[in-house]
């Protein structure tokens, strides 16, 4: 439970000033890509599996009709 709610912290602050609508592919592209350059490429990894998580149930909700998760890539070693 507190692994998840640091990693939601950390997406809030990231993007918690954008509506979910606006949030791009590049945006994630990017955050993702700080990350792994800050050596945490577990965490990019964690983090683009809950935003894929997130973007779906927004989804299933109506709250939006794309997924700008899912043309990113898993980060790699």
């Amino acid at each position: 439970m507190k692994i998840r709610t640091n990693q939601l912290l950390t997406l809030k602050s990231e993007f918690g000033r954008l509506a979910i609508t606006a949030i791009s592919t590049r945006d994630i592209a990017l955050f993702l890509e700080s990350c792994v350059e800050c050596g945490k490429r577990s965490m990019a990894v964690a983090l683009r599996s809950l935003l894929l998580n997130v973007f779906r149930k927004a989804v299933v909700e109506g709250v939006t009709d794309r997924r700008p998760v899912e043309p990113t890539r898993t980060p790699s070693p």
